[in-house]
């Protein structure tokens, strides 16, 4: 019994200790889940869709703190106000103060937005929208759709889409729009409230704040005329049980409001009034006049002061469209001068936007310094009666014999000659020609100076070559980018050597002797891609790199696009239907009703490897508009997605799995309201034509 009695002791001891151990050591609490649940609305004042309204102060209430995110450019009032409303947030409440006064027999809507959100995880109570009438009843037809960037597809955010009930095209520019939403962070847009009627639909970057179009804003339109309307649709909620099966299955009516797909294209016409817009002497050899736009005539100089020594005073370097000029002087009195003074004859646009020649004197200012000019005073003095060809006369350094050799390096004329400076790239691609650079405008070349020797890459001696070569200006104005035509075998390897005296730029300086060494890669380190493409009319496809810039480009002929030689790596793809033929992307015009030219997104990364062919077949109808340009080359990104994203990063971090930065997480479908389904349901209503759906 006296065991058994120690045993239950020492038992019972055991657990004592055991517990007084566990309440020592206190665990750290977790904090629970993360909030992630918006703020729910509870009351407002006055009630959602109260009718006769006529306060000006509208309080809604929700049932936890929240905040305002950008009030002041997410929240829309319909109709616009000329006054922006005063939006505050205050403890679980939110308030506007309508600064305008109300219209009678008429629905206002505050559009939120995503604004609201808690105040803890800033969690947007996205969508959220507040309706009342000043009358006996409430408009409630409401339009929806998305808008994306015609040139690239991107999704325009925080844009604003309104409606006309005048059918005018002067409407636009003239009358402010009826009605207004603003598009969310995926370009998506809904305008609610609307009455029975037929409308227009813009959209528009409204830079002057007046609800109006300028000529010089971005802006979209629809060509078609607007008329909403509603229906009631069956639909069938099922809720699971925590097991996942099914619980209970509830019918029920919806209520859908159509057009839920128009498409908006934003796009800027390009326009700008022509006026002087700047004027500088950026170094003291060259002249600066930059225009507001293209002009189709030069301007005319005439020199004031001072006197210039020869009429060629200067050399004219110019931009395609000449809206910037560059005037690089040859007469060495202006270009000591500290000002040089000019008469200019150019276009501009008047008050009624035609081109009318004005007149103008223009004051091009320089100063020279001071401390420049002392510096050159002391160099002639130090080199007075020394021979001009500096080094030619220099023999060397005595050795310890007393005895003089010559320098390690010839002395060359050159030496003390001023010559002009020009750039051969070394790194060129099969097919491509060489580009051949100056950095002073060019008077005369002489291509018989330029010589090519080729070999191959196992081969010791150089061989001449007299195959046929020029040397063309890279565009139409240019005298300071060359392109050098040649035809450069793949595999082989390049030498250039250009005699000196062969070339000579506007102030008489010659060049140097010359010598370059190129290699040309072999196809094998190349890659070769085919689109093959749904499409019958003018259309050519550009390839893009990861920042969504052309890398190259191929006119569709028979339904595919070659891109050959490309260099090994990852790419996206877009097609320019081109209308015109110009072999350019081209913008649209509202008072001609001329929309953009169509462009698509291939919606996946395409993988180049060399000595490869890549054949893809492509129908640009298929996926959605606004899910086909690929997530890693969009800019404008979602607060959610980018959200996500990081999320998605932090995870493969912490687990120690490998990061794909360019991966799209959700398979190159946006969380938006635009499903893939909805897509190809319209496109087999057509009978699977190719066209291109609004949704």
């Amino acid at each position: 019994m006296k065991a058994n009695n120690n045993t239950a002791y020492f038992i019972l001891l055991a657990l004592i200790a055991s517990v007084l151990v566990s309440c020592a050591n206190i665990g750290r609490p977790s904090g629970g889940p993360r909030d992630e649940t918006p703020p729910v609305y509870v009351s407002s004042n006055p009630e959602p869709n109260q009718l006769n309204f006529s306060g000006s102060k509208i309080t809604i209430n929700f049932n936890e703190y929240i905040q305002l995110k950008d009030q002041t450019t997410k929240v829309v009032v319909s109709p616009a106000q000329k006054n922006m409303p005063i939006i505050r947030a205050n403890g679980k409440s939110v308030s506007v103060e309508l600064r305008d006064t109300l219209l009678p027999n008429t629905t206002y809507c505050i559009d939120f937005a995503d604004a609201i959100q808690d105040n803890n995880e800033s969690n947007p109570l996205n969508d959220f929208a507040f309706a009342f009438s000043t009358g006996d009843s409430i408009d409630s037809l409401q339009v929806s759709g998305i808008m994306l960037r015609a040139s690239d597809l991107e999704p325009m955010q925080g844009i604003i889409v309104g409606i006309h009930e005048n059918l005018n095209d002067s409407a636009f520019s003239s009358i402010p729009l009826t009605r207004i939403a603003r598009t969310n962070d995926y370009g998506q847009f809904t305008i609610r409230n609307m009455k029975p009627g037929s409308y227009h639909l813009f959209g528009l970057k409204d830079m002057d704040g007046n609800y109006t179009f300028s000529r010089n804003e971005d802006m979209a339109f629809i060509d078609e005329i607007i008329i909403p309307s509603s229906h009631q649709r069956e639909t069938t909620d099922t809720v699971f049980k925590f097991n996942g099966e099914i619980d209970t299955i509830m019918p029920g009516v919806h209520t859908v409001f159509t057009p839920n797909d128009l498409l908006l294209c934003m796009f800027n016409e390009q326009y700008s009034s022509l006026y002087l817009k700047k004027t500088e002497r950026p170094v003291d050899n060259k002249l600066h006049i930059k225009f507001s736009a293209p002009v189709d005539t030069l301007p005319d100089l005439r020199l004031l002061k001072p006197t210039a020594t020869r009429p060629d005073w200067y050399r004219l370097e110019r931009t395609p469209d000449n809206d910037s000029l560059f005037y690089w002087l040859t007469d060495s009195a202006l270009i000591k001068s500290d000002s040089v003074l000019v008469e200019a004859h150019y276009l501009i646009s008047d008050s009624l936007d035609n081109l009318v020649m004005t007149t103008d004197t223009i004051n091009f200012f320089f100063r020279h310094k001071a401390d420049k000019k002392k510096k050159a005073d002391k160099d002639d003095s130090d080199n007075k009666g020394k021979n001009l060809l500096g080094k030619i006369t220099s023999v060397g350094k005595p050795d310890k014999d007393g005895d003089t050799k010559p320098s390690e390096k010839p002395a060359s004329m050159f030496d003390s000659i001023p010559t002009l400076s020009m750039k051969i790239e070394q790194n060129i691609d099969y097919g491509k020609p060489l580009p051949i650079t100056f950095e002073t405008p060019i008077d005369t070349i002489d291509l018989r100076a330029f010589h090519i020797f080729e070999k191959e890459p196992d081969d010791t001696l150089w061989q001449p070559s007299t195959r046929a070569k020029k040397l063309v200006p890279f565009d139409s104005v240019s005298n300071m980018k060359y392109h050098f035509i040649y035809p450069f075998d793949a595999g082989s390897m390049y030498r250039i050597e250009i005699d000196s005296l062969s070339i000579y730029d506007c102030y008489g300086r010659p060049n140097k002797p010359i010598k370059a060494e190129l290699t040309v890669p072999s196809l094998e380190e190349y890659a070769n891609l085919y689109m093959l493409v749904n499409v019958t009319d003018s259309a050519f496809v550009e390839l893009l790199d990861s920042n969504d810039k052309v890398v190259l480009s191929a006119t569709v002929k028979d339904g595919t696009a070659a891109l050959e030689n490309v260099r090994p790596g990852t790419y996206y793809a877009r097609i320019i239907l081109d209308t015109n033929g110009n072999g350019k992307w081209d913008t649209g015009n509202y008072a001609l009703h001329r929309q953009p030219e169509e462009v698509y997104y291939f919606p996946n990364k395409i993988l180049l490897r060399k000595n490869w062919d890549n054949e893809q077949t492509w129908n640009i109808y298929e996926t959605a508009i606004d899910k086909q340009k690929p997530f890693d080359i969009k800019k404008n990104r979602s607060q959610a997605d980018i959200k996500r994203l990081q999320k998605m990063k932090r995870d493969k971090k912490n687990s120690n799995e490998d990061e794909d930065d360019d991966e799209d997480p959700w398979n190159n479908t946006q969380q938006n309201n635009y499903t893939g389904n909805k897509y190809n349901d319209a496109r087999n209503s057509l009978g699977g034509n190719n066209q291109r759906i609004r949704f």
